[in-house]
Order: C-alpha cells, then sequence, then structure tokens
C-alpha cells in the first residue's frame, strides 16, 4: 500500500513537471515540435527494469490526461545508464526530451562507466528517491547497525553482504558503510 501511494505521488510530480515544461515550451513555441505536442522520455536501460517501467508509466500518465498527445519511451540500455546520458548529452535541439536516472546511474559515473556526468545535465524534478535497507535473518546475532559493523570489522572476509550489481545502490550502501 504504501508503495502503491509513493508510486501515485510520484506519478503525480512527472504530471506537474511536464505541464510545467509543456507551457513554458508553448509559450515559448514558434512553430517547431513542442513538449505539447510531442515528447520522448528516454529510458537508459534495456525494457522491463526500474527506469524503462517508470518512464511507461509516466507515458500513459501523460497521454490519460491529454498533458502530451504523442509521448514516446526510448529505451538506451548499457553501462549503468551512461551510454544512454551519453546520447542524451550528446542531442542537440531536443527541448522535447527527458531522462528518467537514478542512483545506480551516481555508482556508474563513478566507476567511469561514460564520456558524460551530471554536470552535463539540468535535473527538472525529484519524483522518487532509491532508499536501501540491510537486514539479517531474525534470528540473528546481529540487532542493529553497530553490531553489524562491528562483525564486518572482526571479520571482513567472514560477513557476506548480498545485493545488486556493480554501481547499484546496494554497492554504493556496501561502501558507504565500509567508510564507517
Amino acid at each position: 500500500m504504501q508503495r502503491r501511494t509513493v508510486l501515485q505521488g510520484a506519478f503525480g510530480a512527472v504530471v506537474a513537471a511536464t505541464t510545467g515544461a509543456a507551457l513554458v515550451g508553448a509559450a515559448r513555441s514558434s512553430g517547431r515540435a513542442e513538449a505539447r505536442s510531442t515528447l520522448t522520455l528516454i529510458a537508459p536501460a534495456a525494457p522491463g527494469g526500474g527506469w524503462d517501467g517508470f518512464a511507461r508509466e509516466a507515458q500513459q500518465v501523460l497521454r490519460s490526461a491529454s498533458i502530451v498527445n504523442n509521448a514516446q519511451v526510448v529505451n538506451i540500455p548499457g553501462a549503468g545508464g551512461t551510454i544512454g546520458l551519453s546520447q542524451f548529452v550528446g542531442m542537440t535541439g531536443a527541448e522535447d526530451t527527458l531522462m528518467v536516472t537514478g542512483g545506480v546511474m551516481v555508482g556508474a559515473i563513478a566507476l567511469g562507466e561514460g564520456d558524460a556526468s551530471f554536470e552535463d545535465v539540468t535535473p527538472v524534478a525529484r519524483l522518487a528517491d532509491d532508499f536501501a535497507a540491510l537486514v539479517v535473518p531474525a534470528d540473528s546475532e546481529i540487532q542493529d547497525l553497530d553490531g553489524f559493523l562491528e562483525a564486518w570489522r572482526a571479520d571482513p572476509r567472514g560477513t557476506s553482504i548480498g545485493g545488486g550489481s556493480l554501481g547499484s545502490i546496494d554497492h554504493l550502501l556496501s561502501g558507504r558503510l565500509a567508510q564507517l
């Protein structure tokens, strides 16, 4: 239920941000294509992932609310999203294009996966956040973060951490914990 509420809030924010962008675009238009008539949403990942799902849900909301007449989703997978970021940065005259992204790209950029960085783009809206959780089995001797860090320091190779891919939120969390 809470996830649904967060997603509904995020989609509402997408609608509000896109409406604002469309109004600004309409005020500046001079007969060229604009966000109100056509909008491209870049999902810098393969179809089926989180960024793709978010872009496609936003596409449906924008169409059903008649905010954008023709919203397209373009997938550009690879290297934690940095291939899509590099292509997005290289576009000229793309005032009708937005890209979705998230914390995984932070890790991919830090790993030097692409030619572009967040310094090459302008954030329009923060619609959601990535959360990380550190969990242990209910019967574990570890009951809090201090207990986990103590066990990890005592036996770094004997303390397993599972999670996502290199550069993911899970990877960033474990790297941050290693710094404590």
